[in-house]
């Protein structure tokens, strides 16, 4: 048996009401801390019609270290080419994030 402990602390990032680019979810965000140290989740994000984009949050600590929340920054990768802006919804969001000398690259 590993020491390794591992404890439930609860939702960290869920949709925000009335972004339209989170309406169908938030879901299966990539994490890398950045070389100021900071949290950074990756999440993809859905839109009506299944329209998947990457966001960019920085994670937030409470007063004794645990996360607490996530502050957002942005759109990290949106659809931007024909192939990706089907009617019929743009992707699914299998995301990566690889540290690569300084700089962190993200692929979905």
């Amino acid at each position: 048996m590993s020491d390794f402990q591992l404890r439930r602390l609860g939702l960290l990032m869920e949709p925000e009401p009335g972004n339209p680019l989170e309406a169908e979810g938030v879901l299966n965000p990539a994490a890398v801390r950045g070389p100021d140290g900071r949290l950074c989740l990756f999440p993809g994000l859905v839109a009506r019609g299944n329209h998947s984009r990457i966001g960019i949050a920085r994670v937030l600590f409470n007063g004794i270290g645990d996360p607490a929340g996530v502050e957002r920054l942005g759109i990290a990768l949106e659809p931007e080419m024909d192939y990706e802006l089907r009617p019929d919804g743009t992707g699914g969001c299998e995301i990566r994030v690889s540290r690569l000398s300084n700089r962190s690259d993200v692929t979905s």
